[in-house]
């Protein structure tokens, strides 16, 4: 089918009528009661754009537009100023309005479709038509895989601040993880690369991408809290609310984390995350945990771990055809993921008439009895 990418004029489809139509057949049985089967599997739209016709500027327009098509050979958009966009016709195009698809990691192209719903039944129309600009597309990205290192590996090949030493593990586990005991006097603690061997996660890590670290502790019988502090060559964006905060200070190059979300699981046994958002050429996150300030110190940690949440926004690396209405990605997204889209569309029409009678009165008035026109499926 030869279509052109051009829109019938907006100022008379505005006045149009038409909408979708479908093909049942009913079959009356002797008893009264009827059978009935769906000829089409999916509704098909007719229009009159007959209705829009208000000057004779209108009636010229469309006679151009009709002889540019070449009368019923060649489809064209239409605009259904009913059903033209993704979301309600009260509500704004967002990247939430319909579904895309689901991402299972090896597939990159999807298409454009959307839902109308009422009750329990759902029918689903292939959108064709994108208009060119108003396409956004969001993904929920899921969970990473966790990361987690016990205190042992935690402590291979960690830098150590100030006077901090080890003290010896007790019996006492907590979610799988034997504690153990970091013992000192002033600005103790431990500085760690979680994730995979010293200096380097398993896989190294994105520059811009959402990142949350954990660690499993327990305070202990001292008046200054637990501090997670970071190292600022590596990370940015820090974000969460914090828990017991005291006067803190910096050393051994990492600093101070001042959002922190701490959970307490129960007891002095506290769950203390953070997300961080690695910077430009970073490759590396470290998580830095200690005490500040005069006297003894004791701080007992079960484990880290580190892992991208799930995170909701504006997906990338994306384009869309608006001849078709497929979504193409430069790479698939990760699996387990959740495509939604928002956009407006036309309706692939063609003139379902080859001829065009216009009437024109004595004030040079004209008028077309009928313009009918058919949607176009492929």
């Amino acid at each position: 089918m030869s279509f052109h990418e051009i829109r019938f004029p907006d100022n008379i489809s505005r006045g149009a009528k038409g909408g979708p139509q479908r093909r049942t057949q009913i079959v009356a049985l002797a008893s009264g009661d009827e059978e009935r089967n769906a000829s089409w599997g999916n509704s098909r739209r007719a229009y009159d754009a007959a209705y829009g016709i208000r000057r004779a500027d209108d009636l010229a327009a469309v006679v151009a537009f009709f002889e540019a098509r070449n009368g019923r050979l060649h489809g064209f958009r239409w605009k259904d100023w009913a059903d033209y966009k993704s979301s309600l016709p009260s509500q704004p195009i967002t990247g939430f309005d319909q579904p895309l698809g689901l991402a299972d990691g090896t597939t990159s192209v999807f298409q454009l479709v959307k839902e109308y719903r009422s009750g329990a039944q759902t029918w689903v129309r292939p959108i064709t038509k994108p208009v060119a600009g108003t396409v956004v597309i969001n993904g929920t990205i899921p969970e990473g895989p966790e990361l987690v290192e016990s205190w042992d590996d935690m402590q291979d090949n960690a830098t150590w601040f100030n006077s901090g030493t080890l003290g010896a593990p007790s019996s006492e586990s907590y979610g799988g993880f034997t504690r153990a005991y970091l013992l000192g006097t002033t600005g103790i603690g431990l500085r760690r690369n979680l994730g995979g061997p010293p200096g380097y996660l398993g896989s190294p890590v994105v520059p811009g991408t959402v990142y949350r670290v954990k660690a499993w502790m327990k305070e202990g019988t001292t008046t200054n809290p637990v501090v997670l502090v970071r190292s600022p060559l590596y990370d940015s964006g820090i974000r969460g609310s914090y828990a017991s905060p005291s006067a803190f200070q910096t050393d051994s190059g990492c600093a101070v984390i001042s959002n922190v979300t701490a959970t307490n699981l129960g007891g002095t046994n506290w769950l203390w995350s953070f997300d961080m958002v690695p910077n430009a050429g970073v490759t590396k996150l470290f998580l830095c945990i200690g005490f500040y300030g005069a006297g003894d110190r004791n701080l007992t940690i079960y484990a880290g771990s580190i892992r991208t949440p799930e995170v909701t926004g504006p997906a990338t690396g994306w384009t869309v055809d608006p001849t078709t209405g497929i979504v193409t990605f430069a790479s698939p997204p990760v699996a387990g993921g959740v495509l939604t889209a928002g956009f407006e569309f036309d309706v692939p029409v063609r003139f379902d008439t080859d001829d065009l009678p216009v009437t024109l009165d004595l004030e040079r008035l004209g008028s077309i009895t009928s313009i009918p026109l058919i949607e176009v499926r492929r």
